[in-house]
């Protein structure tokens, strides 16, 4: 350790897979920056990745660790022995009722036992090695609550983050999340990422509520900033995985519907990322005819990429018809570069799209709702437009601008950290 690391408190942040660049790569990239400013923070993955890893502020380190200990043999035999041994285990099984029978549901609640068991075990070694610090779990994973099971015995501060497919149990394939309750419940604190998913856990969990709040993400301005197309062609932008909660086959048939129900209107789709839905999404795009040459599906792109793209492009609307979110950081993006934005009423969409910047729309809308939004934007003066590009700009600068958010957060996680020592 550096001595000028000696000087600031510690702090290890649980990730998935990062510095490792994966999912989380974007969003901790900037968040990292803030807490480099204050912590000596050591990062500590979950899991084992292959790939590049992002370089690293000065102040902060990187332990594999528990990654290693993650995926070795042992750790999987004891993992899996304890998660059997372990009491909380059948209460979790008993907890899907007519399910808990199902071979499936068992062997779910045993594996996610075992991640809960591995984390707990490698996690106690290193804090008892450590000494006074703070824990921080980036998601709110079952080897999160191992993370926090660890910290409680040892009697470390210990936080999380919570998004949205470790929240909502529609986002989970079981249809409920495993150990949610109790494994919050040892938590010091528990940030939300949104106002919906704090009011959630305090009326699913209610003896959550006092250690229940909200730490907005954020991001970094855009490099420049774009404005709306001026040649007459109306551009629609999405950005999403391709999986079934994000329904951009539902987006599609949105467009197809613009395509029959208002021929004369010329216009765009790109949508940015792939998945296993895409080729479905793909063919009813290929099946309507006047739309397959109006759409341009880019691929997975790395956020900075998704970011030029957004601020260069003269792109006249974002749309987002999930049918369960967080807080989407795509929509924080699309905001500090100024675009509109459609999206469903659901999560924590409400919280960045509004009247002003833009249009909720249903929860569960038909692609006739989808397109009838977008005309809706289509149809604006340039005075109102220019208004509503503004107000969406204004939305990210009012709560999500990076520096602000994490700094904040840092301060947070500071303050518990002396109220412990």
């Amino acid at each position: 350790m550096r001595s000028s690391d000696q000087a600031r408190p510690t702090l290890l942040l649980f990730t998935d897979r990062y510095p490792v660049l994966g999912d989380d790569e974007p969003f901790l990239t900037v968040e990292i920056r803030e807490l480099a400013a204050r912590w000596h923070v050591i990062l500590i993955p979950t899991a084992r990745a292959r790939g590049a890893v992002t370089p690293l502020p000065e102040g902060v380190t990187f332990e594999a660790g528990l990654a290693n200990y993650m995926a070795s043999i042992s750790g999987r035999v004891r993992g899996l022995l304890r998660s059997l041994l372990d009491a909380e285990t059948y209460r979790e099984i008993s907890a899907f009722g007519g399910r808990a029978l199902d071979p499936r549901v068992v062997a779910a609640v045993l594996v996610r036992g075992s991640r809960m068991q591995r984390a707990h075990r490698w996690t106690g070694r290193y804090l008892r090695e450590t000494g006074h610090c703070v824990a921080y779990s980036w998601w709110a994973s079952t080897a999160g609550y191992g993370v926090a099971r660890a910290a409680n015995e040892c009697g470390i501060p210990c936080v999380t983050r919570i998004h949205g497919y470790e929240l909502y149990p529609q986002q989970d394939r079981l249809g409920r999340v495993p150990f949610q309750g109790s494994g919050l419940a040892r938590f010091d604190a528990v940030y939300s990422v949104s106002q919906a998913g704090a009011d959630y856990l305090t009326t699913e969990h209610p003896r959550l509520s006092e250690r229940v709040g909200i730490a907005y993400l954020g991001i970094d301005p855009p490099s420049t900033h774009g404005g709306p197309s001026t040649d007459g062609v109306f551009r629609i932008v999405s950005c999403s995985s391709c999986i079934p909660i994000k329904r951009v086959e539902l987006l599609a048939a949105g467009m197809a519907s613009l395509v029959t129900d208002h021929p004369d209107v010329d216009f765009t789709w790109t949508h940015i990322g792939s998945g296993p839905t895409l080729p479905e999404v793909q063919s009813l795009v290929e099946s309507q005819r006047g739309l397959a040459a109006r759409c341009t599906f880019t691929g997975f792109l790395p956020q900075s990429a998704v970011r030029e793209l957004l601020a260069d492009e003269s792109f006249d609307v974002f749309v987002n018809v999930s049918s369960s979110e967080g807080l989407p950081v795509t929509l924080m993006e699309a905001a500090s570069s100024g675009i509109p934005m459609i999206a469903t009423s659901i999560g924590g969409n409400p919280e960045i799209v509004n009247g002003l910047n833009g249009i909720l729309i249903d929860a569960d809308p038909k692609p006739q709702d989808i397109a009838s939004a977008l005309m809706r934007v289509h149809g604006l003066s340039d005075v109102d437009r220019v208004a509503m590009r503004a107000a969406s700009r204004a939305t990210w600068e009012e709560r999500f601008v990076a520096a602000a958010n994490y700094s904040a957060f840092s301060h947070d996680l500071y303050r518990l950290w002396s109220s412990t020592k």
